[in-house]
């Protein structure tokens, strides 16, 4: 989205702001879609969205060819609105002799009044089919929403039993809604604010309307594709389309590339010197023209045949062995860039999430020389930080009081992430001041609940069991109890209340600050259950399952602790796992749960 606005605005830029806006409707009544399904029995348009996507793509290139062969020309953008049947937003910018300058200029392109019945037939009907809009709601008075702003002429269209003025005519122009049988809404400059909002529902307590929002819920609600743009993207029509064209110019000129340096080094000599000119990624494209095979590898696989030649500053064909060349992945060169490059844009914050980040996933060789060669640029505004925190303007801190308060700041981001610095020995630890005590963050999320409304909601759930359900929640209810540990299977089919039994249990142990590990097998199944994760999201299972694989979980991690501090681990849709990410789930169990038993057992 942010590319597609990035190449507009320089059309903006060079012709101006646009014209006319446009949007034109799938009618899903056509000529062309009604003879396609009549050879096809039971189906509607709904069922057919290949064949509604494919008309609507030749009426649309229909459409721009009218708009284009008249006295218009500019730049057109079309995209899909996230519905049933297909849309495109047109932008038109006209040429200067035809902009419309006066009202009437503008009343000769657009309407939004009722054409006379008797005069204009085929304009009269166009508009009650496609561009009259009966009421859309109530005000709280009980009247209807209305469109305000059109004249009164006294014309009257009656639409679903409903009687209409011009109120309710939207914006048109009227050839080209009868031309194309089709909702075709035309306007000028204009601008809306507008606010969704679902019904208020009733405070028990207050007696109180009040309107709950949940932006992840809206979202959900909100967020899918529809069956005629799925088929839209398979044909491979265009989503977005521009003309004039914008053209993207590449980031570096011809035959120049970046190059990062400190300002305390000396021009000249960064020239001068040859990692400045010939650099591992461009020497990759020169061994492609010398060596046919070198073609067939992409570049992260190329160390696995080519060898990179310190001296001669070119990758050669690998004589022996198969390991990954040097330099390339086996080494933190690559983060030592990255970091340094970063350092140029960002601040010390996102600089240190980076750090972070690096650290957790990318395999850094050397924690300790990654971070003692990069710690200043970590530690960028902490200084000016601590004077704000201290109120003291002219605070100078130590290199060791800096390094120390960057190694708390990236201490607190592992622990967002159930890690911390102590898992790599190499990284120093910071010395942590009250003010920096750390607790288990994951624990804390886990008992982090309304006690008393939970209490509520699960004498209201355990009321509403069945017996079937009781005397699950009874065994499994004794044997946390009675600290007998155990595997429990609960299987039925959709609709007999697994996820309701789920709840009661959760709700039970919740309101007593018990931790309580709720995951599922899918991202979906998992937002039924009450603070729901993915197993393989909360016990690191891994991807690649094996035999004898095991999940990566660490003694000594804040992950490691919460799972030996879970009453109860509850897994639904189980079957849907592999057997191995079970095997490898008890063993992470057992092993965190006997810390000096033998691991090779």
């Amino acid at each position: 989205m942010m590319q597609h606005y990035q190449g507009a605005i320089p059309i903006c830029r060079k012709i101006g702001v646009p014209d006319l806006f446009i949007i034109f409707t799938c009618n899903p009544k056509w000529k062309e879609i009604s003879e396609a399904l009549a050879h096809i029995q039971i189906q509607r348009p709904e069922d057919r969205p290949d064949i509604v996507a494919r008309v609507f793509k030749i009426k649309l290139k229909h459409l721009m060819e009218v708009l284009r062969k008249g006295k218009h020309f500019g730049k057109v953008k079309g995209e899909f609105q996230k519905r049933g049947l297909p849309h495109a937003h047109i932008l038109l910018f006209l040429d200067k002799k035809d902009k419309p300058e006066t009202p009437s200029d503008i009343n000769r392109i657009v309407t939004a009044e009722i054409p006379d019945k008797e005069k204009d037939p085929d304009g009269y009907n166009a508009v009650v089919n496609y561009m009259l809009h009966g009421p859309c709601g109530l005000l709280k008075d009980g009247s209807p929403c209305m469109r305000n702003g059109r004249r009164d002429d006294g014309r009257i269209a009656n639409k679903n039993g409903i009687d209409l003025d011009n109120t309710w005519v939207v914006p048109h122009n009227r050839d080209l809604i009868v031309m194309f049988n089709a909702h075709i809404n035309v306007e000028g400059k204009n601008r809306v604010t507008a606010i969704l909002e679902k019904d208020p529902n009733m405070n028990e307590d207050t007696g109180e309307e009040e309107v709950l929002i949940d932006e992840i819920n809206n979202y959900l609600d909100c967020r899918y594709i529809s069956g005629a743009e799925a088929c839209w993207r398979i044909f491979d029509f265009d989503i977005q389309f521009r003309d004039p064209s914008v053209e993207r110019l590449p980031y570096h000129l011809e035959g120049e590339h970046r190059v990062i340096y400190r300002d305390t080094h000396d021009v000249e000599d960064v020239l001068d010197n040859p990692s400045s000119n010939i650099t591992k990624f461009l020497e990759w494209f020169e061994a492609n023209k010398k060596y046919p095979e070198a073609r067939e590898l992409t570049y992260a696989d190329f160390p696995s045949e080519f060898v990179w030649d310190k001296q001669r500053k070119e990758w050669r064909p690998r004589q022996s062995g198969n390991t990954v060349a040097l330099g390339l992945l086996s080494d933190d060169n690559e983060w030592h860039a990255r970091l340094q490059e970063a350092s140029t844009y960002n601040t010390g914050d996102l600089l240190r999430q980076m750090f972070v980040i690096m650290l957790i996933f990318c395999k850094v060789t050397d924690p300790k020389k990654l971070w003692e060669k990069n710690w200043s640029l970590l530690a960028e505004v902490i200084e000016h930080r601590e004077r704000k925190r201290r109120r003291n303007l002219h605070l100078e801190l130590t290199e060791d009081q800096l390094k120390n308060l960057t190694l708390i700041d990236m201490e607190e981001l592992m622990k967002r992430n159930g890690r911390t610095l102590a898992e790599f020995p190499s990284m120093p630890i910071p010395e942590k001041e009250k003010e920096y005590a750390y607790k288990n963050k994951l624990i804390d999320e886990e008992i982090d609940y309304d006690k008393e409304k939970l209490r509520t909601q699960h004498i209201s759930l355990k009321n509403g069991l069945n017996s079937a359900q009781r005397e699950i929640f009874d065994d499994v209810s004794q044997s946390i109890e009675r600290g007998n540990g155990g595997l429990f299977f609960v299987y039925g089919s959709d609709g007999t209340g697994k996820t309701y039994l789920w709840n009661t249990i959760i709700t039970g142990l919740r309101a007593r600050s018990k931790v309580v590990l709720a995951v599922a097998s899918s991202g979906i199944a998992s937002l039924l259950l009450p603070g729901g994760r993915t197993a393989h999201s909360r016990f690191k299972i891994p991807i690649s399952l094996e035999d004898n694989s095991t999940c990566d979980v660490s003694h000594g991690t804040q992950l490691a602790e919460l799972i030996c501090k879970a009453e109860i681990i509850i897994l639904d849709e189980a079957p849907m796992i592999h057997i191995h990410a079970f095997e490898a789930l008890e063993r992470t169990v057992k092993d965190l749960m006997n810390p000096s038993k033998d691991k090779t057992k």
